[in-house]
């Protein structure tokens, strides 16, 4: 048995299509390959820079289709019904700036996504004997630390508590909070 390597079949090989703002046929990431291994390799990440291009690239797309889903996002898609991704959008940030393009912290979202995406699987929701998972804190780099908190059974509401509170934190402006609605007296509101 050989220790080298054999390289991934051309057909094989997953293809990257970055949205760039543009509303690009069938995109599937909202950052390229050469700028997630940028920000990945700024913080040191030598078990994500260690993976294949195919590994990070898949990693990439389950990232931007789980952060597509799982956030409710504020305006409306700028070409609708003609692009594959959530953004671009017509909307105005909280801070009062019209949003244009792929904003930076979405990119930024979608590398710490998929960095926390290779290692587990981000859709998957813990269950078990003891309940519902309440909290579920792991630590990936040196020595592995895993910390789960259930919610008990007589808690009678199970409130949303987000996987990575650093993308609520990153996407902060761009997304409608848990239980606030987009609307102001019946009016659609874009900003919002």
């Amino acid at each position: 048995m050989s220790d080298v390597l054999e390289p991934i079949p051309e057909e094989d090989l997953i293809t990257l299509i970055v949205e760039d703002g543009t509303c690009v046929p069938d995109a599937n990431s909202y950052i390229s390959l050469l700028d997630a291994e940028a920000y990945q390799k700024s913080r040191n990440r030598l078990d994500w820079l260690a993976l294949s291009d195919n590994e990070k690239a898949a990693s990439l797309i389950k990232a931007t289709q789980y952060i597509d889903a799982t956030y409710i996002w504020k305006g409306r898609e700028k070409f609708i019904l003609k692009q594959s991704l959530r953004f671009p959008r017509v909307m105005i940030e909280i801070d009062g700036y019209e949003v244009t393009g792929i904003p930076k912290c979405l990119k930024d979202a979608i590398c710490e996504a998929a960095y926390y995406g290779f290692q587990q699987d981000l859709f998957t929701v813990h269950e078990s004997e003891q309940g519902v998972v309440k909290k579920d804190r792991s630590r990936v780099e040196g020595a592995v630390e895993k910390e789960i908190e259930y919610f008990s059974n007589s808690e009678k509401e199970v409130d949303f508590v987000s996987k990575y509170a650093v993308l609520d934190s990153l996407l902060r402006g761009l997304y409608i909070p848990k239980g606030r609605k987009p609307s102001i007296n019946g009016k659609a509101r874009w900003d919002y």
